[in-house]
């Protein structure tokens, strides 16, 4: 192989590693883009979820306290119908259980949801963690890709270099100079008028 052709190949070989860590790099965060996409997709699919929880939450115990206010209806239209009086005392306590009772069952209902959507809110800051440290990770090694891209461009150049500076004469034409002898031309002129001189 030439001198030249070393060189030549040394800056070839550079300009490609640099080129192949620019690529690599994009497409390392391309892909961490991508991922962080995914990411935030799930992380709104756990937003949505855990709204729907607290809101079925809350039907649940409305429903729950109705079902108990036609309880106590019905309660009451049995006694009234078997000539128990349900407006004193008896009335009054049948309406403290139903309410104790109903208090019980909708609290119970709203710290089930309350527990399903802190679970939830916990699977959303997991997922936030491992995004975050997917996009450390990804810049990292786009980082490094670039780095050895950048090495490799600095590499080629060294070795161009080294290779030229061992051979200094490597791009010079092959052509020899021709030397040229300096002659000294002696004139003597005539005294006399110009038409002498030229005659």
């Amino acid at each position: 192989m030439g001198v030249e052709t070393m060189i030549v190949s040394s800056i070839v070989q550079g300009a490609m590693a640099y080129g192949q860590g620019q690529s690599n790099a994009s497409s390392i965060r391309s892909a961490g883009k991508i991922a962080q996409m995914q990411s935030d997709f799930q992380s709104e699919l756990l937003e949505t979820r855990k709204t729907e929880i607290l809101a079925q939450g809350d039907v649940e115990a409305y429903e729950r306290q109705q079902q108990l206010k036609q309880m106590l209806g019905s309660q009451k239209v049995a006694f009234a119908a078997q000539g128990i009086e349900v407006e004193g005392d008896l009335g009054y306590d049948l309406a403290e259980d139903a309410k104790r009772t109903s208090d019980a069952d909708v609290k119970a209902i709203k710290n089930n949801a309350w527990k399903q959507s802190m679970g939830i809110e916990m699977d959303q800051a997991d997922l936030a963690l491992q995004s975050q440290y997917n996009n450390i990770q990804a810049e990292s090694r786009a980082n490094d890709a670039y780095s050895k891209g950048v090495s490799g461009a600095i590499q080629g150049g060294v070795n161009a270099f080294s290779t030229f500076s061992k051979n200094p004469g490597a791009f010079r034409s092959g052509s020899k100079s021709i030397p040229t002898k300096n002659k000294s031309y002696t004139s003597n002129y005539k005294k006399g008028s110009l038409t002498e001189r030229l005659a």
